[in-house]
């Protein structure tokens, strides 16, 4: 399998029997598998037991048969799991060359943010200071005690980050626990349990928060090392996550009604289809993404704040970076790429005007955060310091502006100078 010549085959082969968008799916699991593989072949692994699976997905390719071709990558990628499993002694920490060196928004996905966490003292602090516990079970935070819903189990991307960073296949084997421990409350409809008494139409939200957070972890296992080792579980639940893609679809004009003033959360939304929609394949599922997406886009306002219930918030506004950030490395078209990254330039312009030099953020004026507007589970909520920061860091590497990442090291240590995670 030489290094382009399978992607070779797959453009032009595809062309007369796919839309733009279908041969960008199955162009970005080739990549993956094509990394996974790549990672083997540079350990001396013999790979010749794939070559039969290589050539059948050459044949689905010419055929047209996409269906036929996601699912023999999932056999070559279970197969490259199986002989990772045979190599205990390689060493996980080197990302693959041709990933180390894109960032988020460049084609090469999100992982060029780890690098940057793994080379930022203040950045690795961060993301270890804000690690949740996971219990044996996979459940995290308020889960713990007693399961509550399945939006909980999204915080588990801060230890996948730090477990990426330092190479600790502990971190990235709880993460995938946890994702895991979501899925088991699954409902028969294909949206999850909770236990806060809402309707199961009032808490897609919940469901909305929980799957883009399983396609973003998904993908950035996926750009790692730990690829061949941990994506077999997750390849696993694409019969659980296809019906949830299912539900949520089913459920798009009640998001929209629910988030349509929380730009952040149109934003969510749109990762959750976006991502799962490359996950598995299926455009329809990008292309609700890609509505969400245009909202959320059309939700800013000239001076570059995003609506948040029909005003501004520096917490918030960071939210939607991050969102938009995670948009950028999977954009589904060159139009919405070029929309995306000019809003988070105009973003993170006026977010970076109120953050003082010690990393202090402002809250006056704020719509939601800081100044007890509102409350979550019976707290007032304040400004996430540790979404902002790591929205900073994004946006450092997307605009190519070291200013910003210094910037968001400096909230980074005024957070750990308060002493706490957030």
């Amino acid at each position: 399998m030489r290094r382009r010549s399978l992607l070779y085959l797959l453009l032009p082969a595809a062309s007369a029997h796919a839309s733009t968008t279908d041969r960008a799916a199955i162009t970005a699991r080739y990549e993956r598998v094509r990394h996974q593989y790549e990672a083997l072949q540079r350990t001396g692994a013999d790979l010749s037991s794939l070559a039969e699976s290589i050539q059948k997905v050459r044949q689905a390719v010419r055929s047209g048969d996409l269906q036929r071709v996601n699912a023999l990558l999932d056999q070559i990628e279970t197969g490259l799991a199986a002989l990772a499993a045979g190599r205990p002694g390689e060493n996980p920490v080197r990302p693959p060359d041709d990933i180390s060196g894109q960032a988020p928004g460049g084609g090469g996905g999100e992982y060029r943010v780890v690098q940057a966490i793994r080379a930022s003292p203040a950045y690795l602090e961060l993301v270890t200071a804000r690690a949740p516990r996971v219990a044996p079970d996979g459940a995290v935070g308020r889960n713990i005690e007693r399961f509550s819903d399945v939006a909980a189990q999204r915080d588990t991307i801060w230890l996948l980050l730090r477990g990426l960073a330092t190479g600790s296949a502990e971190d990235v084997d709880a993460t995938v626990r946890s994702l895991r421990y979501g899925f088991a409350r699954q409902t028969d409809r294909g949206n999850f349990a909770n236990q806060r008494g809402a309707s199961d139409q009032k808490a897609v939200g919940v469901d909305a928060f929980f799957l883009q957070a399983f396609g973003r972890m998904y993908l950035l296992i996926a750009e790692s090392p730990f690829s061949a080792r941990f994506l077999p579980p997750l390849n696993a639940l694409k019969p659980q996550l296809t019906r949830a893609m299912a539900w949520l679809a089913a459920s798009r004009s009640e998001l929209t009604r629910q988030d349509r003033h929380a730009t952040n959360r149109l934003f969510f939304d749109a990762l959750a289809f976006v991502l799962n929609g490359e996950i598995l394949g299926d455009p329809s599922l990008r292309g609700i993404g890609e509505s969400f997406i245009e909202a959320g886009l059309d939700n800013q306002r000239d001076d570059g704040t995003y609506n948040e219930h029909n005003g501004f918030d520096t917490s918030y506004q960071a939210v939607s970076i991050l969102n938009v950030a995670g948009l950028l490395a999977h954009a589904p078209t060159p139009r919405l790429k070029t929309r995306l990254t000019e809003s988070l330039r105009r973003a993170i312009a006026w977010e970076r005007a109120r953050v003082s030099a010690d990393g202090r953020i402002e809250v006056q004026g704020n719509a939601r955060t800081g100044l007890g507007q509102e409350q979550f589970l019976g707290k007032a909520k304040d400004v996430n310091y540790a979404e902002v920061a790591l929205a900073f860091l994004y946006a450092a590497i997307i605009e190519g502006d070291p200013r910003l990442e210094h910037q968001g090291e400096s909230i980074a240590r005024y957070l750990a100078a308060r002493g706490t995670a957030r």
